[in-house]
């Protein structure tokens, strides 16, 4: 069994007020039409950099250039600072948990179980690319030597076994029963393996329905098959991609030199994101918490509201379903559709992650209802699906 050593965490809560053109601009305003950049680090206009970000039950983590990791449970308006490991040391990857959090550097692998209040090092003294969390198992990636390797526990980091060697890995990917390492595939919890036809190195997956993205140099490659066969398809997307993220029907690809692209037809187009903003461009990782996606780049960390960027995709398409409306929204359970289009051929809710958690049978009226009472608390998005378009609409669950 793998030694795990302590480390102490650094005591220090960053409140930062930040000014942008002589006015405040507190993160909770409801309006912020381009990306705004958060200083986690007082006094430090240009970083760090953020390699990786993670976000759950509220928490922000984000993963940066010095050995730190920071975490915000306020919407980035303060920050706690926790040294691991060696100073200078990458945090290259970071995956979440509820409170369990898990820290891929250049030094070790880190693992917290109290949200980053204290920290774990499992011991392996070696640099770990990737890590990733999925239905209870953890998978981490080790990095730069001979001895690469892919490595999976089953109890939150106290136990190890190895899945294969001999190859880096940059990223997992998780489609139903299957489990993607890098350009490996496996359909048996990693007790075999298959090489697939990706003829370049994949630095990030991500799954939008049953559709499997992968991310690299000459940018993204699509299956639909669980990964049995891949085609190219970039169609307005600049190389290079290195990071995604899904929400609800809409799919952001981040890349290397060219900002942040997203894409709301299943990747058959992608839109520019970056509008005026030019500090946007080396794009390392992205994660969505409540209303707002934040993207980790090599000046800093970024954020923005989605909704900036579902209105302007609705506007950029020209869809002729404007006139639909809902009431109430915010809803407790049931809420009214109104002046739907005549042509609808499928109705459907989905969570943020993209899952359909419900398909509405009746709206053949202009006006029907759509049933939310046994949904959870949060945000989802309804969408109307004709022969020649489709219609986004987001419905607050409260």
């Amino acid at each position: 069994m793998i030694s795990r050593h302590k480390i102490s965490v650094t005591g220090m809560r960053v409140f930062i007020v930040y000014l942008i053109l002589g006015g405040l601009c507190l993160l909770d305003n409801s309006v912020q039409a381009q990306w705004v950049r958060i200083d986690v680090v007082p006094n430090r206009s240009n970083g760090p950099i953020v390699y990786s970000l993670a976000s759950t039950n509220g928490n922000i983590y984000v993963g940066s250039d010095s050995g730190h990791v920071f975490q915000s449970s306020d919407n980035g308006k303060s920050w706690s600072i926790t040294q691991l490991g060696i100073q200078g040391a990458r945090t290259w990857a970071l995956a979440a948990n509820d409170n369990a959090v898990f820290a891929a550097s250049s030094s070790d692998l880190f693992i917290s179980s109290n949200c980053g209040t204290e920290w774990m090092r499992a011991g392996f003294n070696t640099s770990l690319r990737t890590v990733a969390f999925d239905h209870g198992n953890l998978f981490a990636g080790t990095g730069g030597g001979v001895n690469d390797s892919v490595i999976m526990s089953t109890d939150e980091g106290l136990h190890w076994s190895t899945l294969f060697k001999g190859w880096m890995i940059y990223a997992f990917g998780f489609c139903g029963t299957n489990l993607f390492a890098g350009n490996f595939h496996s359909i048996d919890a990693g007790r075999s393996w298959l090489e697939y036809d990706v003829p370049e190195d994949i630095y990030s997956f991500v799954v939008l329905g049953s559709r499997l993205f992968a991310g690299t140099y000459s940018g993204v490659y699509i299956s639909d098959d669980a990964g049995n066969s891949w085609r190219h398809s970039s169609p307005g997307l600049p190389r290079d991609v290195s990071s995604f993220t899904v929400c609800g029907n809409y799919i952001f690809a981040g890349t290397r030199a060219n900002g942040i692209y997203f894409s709301s037809d299943s990747g058959a187009s992608w839109s520019n994101t970056n509008g005026s903003t030019h500090g946007i461009l080396d794009v390392y990782a992205m994660t969505i918490s409540g209303e707002r996606i934040y993207a980790g780049t090599s000046s800093g960390l970024w954020v923005r509201n989605l909704s900036d960027m579902i209105t302007m995709n609705v506007k950029r398409q020209g869809i002729s379903g404007l006139s639909i409306s809902f009431s109430p929204n915010p809803t407790t359970g049931i809420m009214i559709v109104h002046n739907a289009p005549a042509n609808l051929t499928h109705v459907t809710v989905t969570n943020i992650l993209g899952e359909t958690v419900s398909e509405v049978a009746n709206f053949e009226a202009a006006d029907f209802s759509i049933d939310l009472s046994r949904l959870p608390q949060g945000t989802y998005f309804a969408r109307f699906s004709s022969a020649d378009e489709v219609i986004t609409r987001k419905i607050i669950k409260e």
